[in-house]
């Protein structure tokens, strides 16, 4: 059962028992320890002495975001998180250790297949939308096909076309919308919308392919990810991986129902402020 943590402002020892048995914290990125892109320094230094402090007593550290490695790696080098926890990377459709892009390694991959990219596309073909598909090579495809380390990451656009995404990857345009890579299943997949008074719209049309799942996480985007694929299942995953009951994790996000990071039977569902320690803001 999901309990909330305790208000420290009215504090009593009852409350904080629960907490006492936590072995697993796993923290959202945005909107919780990240603002406006980025850690301050002062919340930096105190994420950093929080983590160190709990690894004393053998809780593990991680986190739990819709970005991609390459959008989170920054983050990961300087929160010093361990690189044989697992982390929680494209809002649970992937799960890998390491915090490198040279040296990640996957240990889970969920991916949308060809056949509903195919249907995403043909949804989208006649939409002024541009679509960028993501997916993260296994250790297997880097091997067979000589491919990056990278991230690889696939568009379809009748909008402008750059040259790298927002975290710097090189996109590769693909002009015809009836065609999609050999051995090509993204992990996400977003949808750029230039209109905004169509992304409802757009959004319910993709919304009923029955094999993805849809989030409009804005006036101008559509995220679509492999069916099941949320953080809250995916912290349940690297749970029985470290072999820590569902009892004993703390989970700790910004609310946001749409990624469902607060699985059933996590301890804690809250939205924090790293300012102080101990920290504060619970709800």
């Amino acid at each position: 059962m999901t309990k909330n943590l305790p208000n420290w402002a009215s504090l009593v020892p009852a409350d904080i028992e629960t907490f006492n048995k936590i072995r697993l914290v796993a923290v959202d990125l945005d909107g919780t320890l990240v603002e406006s892109g980025k850690i301050g320094n002062c919340n930096l230094n105190t994420i950093k002495k929080l983590v160190n402090s709990i690894e004393h007593y053998n809780v593990k550290f991680t986190i739990a975001t819709g970005r991609i490695l390459a959008g989170a790696e920054k983050v990961l080098t300087e929160l010093e998180i361990a690189d044989s926890i697992p982390k929680i990377l494209y809002n649970g459709s992937v799960i890998a250790i390491g915090t490198e892009l040279n040296n990640a390694k996957p240990i889970r991959i969920r991916t949308i297949n060809s056949s509903s990219l195919l249907e995403i596309l043909d949804c989208l073909k006649y939409a002024d939308t541009c679509v960028l598909a993501y997916e993260f090579p296994s250790f297997k495809e880097r091997s067979l096909f000589s491919i990056s380390h990278k991230e690889i990451v696939y568009g379809w656009s009748r909008l402008a076309h750059y040259s790298h995404e927002y975290n710097g990857l090189k996109i590769t345009w693909i002009d015809d919308w009836r065609v999609i890579p050999n051995f090509f299943e993204p992990s996400a997949i977003l949808v750029q919308i230039h209109n905004p008074a169509d992304a409802p719209i757009i959004h319910k049309i993709l919304s009923s392919i029955t094999s993805i799942t849809t989030t409009q996480s804005s006036s101008k985007y559509v995220e679509i990810r492999p069916p099941k694929s949320n953080k809250g299942e995916a912290i349940g995953f690297i749970a029985k991986y470290l072999n820590i009951g569902l009892d004993s994790v703390l989970s700790i996000g910004d609310n946001d129902k749409r990624c469902e990071i607060v699985f059933s039977g996590h301890v804690g569902r809250s939205q924090p402020r790293f300012t102080l320690l101990p920290v504060t803001g619970f709800r």
